[in-house]
């Protein structure tokens, strides 16, 4: 039992270290970008921002590449690009405490998923300690998520204001996922369940 606990556990980790990473990436990377062009041209004041562009009819090809193979012109569709735009304090003011408020939830989730794990592996599993320590995990999802759907708005927002392209939809980040939210959700259930019998269990002891 404990074994198949255990490949559980890494498997679940190895899963949510993958999804963490993929959703941290974003975060980092406009932080980081926003850092090194500073540092690489001051003078300038540019911010990078990341656009997603989808075709205005569905099914048509707005651009052109060149094979350099064959030297053929291929139609196609450009799908993301990142230019360079005029610097928004308060979006970059965003993206630098959201990528340091993302790190603290990711590690808040960790660090309880842990101490569930190691409680249930000594046997300590419908005990109160345990059904603080998933509210917690709840909080930190719902917390991700609300930091993906605020990125996601605020960079909508501002794609909106400053860029239209010919033939295409822009969208300032890739859509979010309410994976996080549903896991958060699903956390304060699970909270919820152990709650419930923990009090069912008293009342037994207490009739007894």
């Amino acid at each position: 039992m404990k074994k198949r606990l255990l490949l559980i556990t890494f498997v679940i980790i190895f899963a949510f270290g993958a999804q963490s990473g993929f959703l941290g990436t974003s975060f980092v990377r406009g932080f980081m970008d926003g850092w090194n062009s500073y540092e690489e041209a001051p003078m300038e004041h540019v911010m990078f921002l990341d656009i997603h562009l989808t075709p205005e009819v569905s099914g048509s090809t707005v651009g052109e590449l060149i094979n350099e193979k064959t030297g053929e012109v291929m139609p196609a569709n450009i799908r993301s690009a990142t230019v360079n735009v005029a610097p928004d304090t308060p979006f970059q003011t965003y993206q630098t405490i959201s990528a340091f408020l993302l790190v603290g939830a990711i590690i808040l989730i960790a660090v309880y998923f842990l101490k569930i794990i190691i409680a249930v592996n000594r046997s300590v599993v419908f005990d109160w300690i345990n059904v603080k320590r998933i509210r917690y995990m709840g909080v930190g999802l719902l917390g991700v998520f609300v930091l993906d759907f605020g990125n996601f708005i605020y960079s909508k927002t501002l794609v909106d204001q400053l860029i239209e392209i010919e033939g295409y939809r822009t969208i300032g980040n890739e859509s979010f996922s309410f994976l996080y939210f549903i896991l958060g959700l699903s956390a304060f259930l699970i909270a919820e369940v152990f709650a419930i019998g923990l009090r069912l269990r008293e009342e037994q002891e207490l009739t007894i």
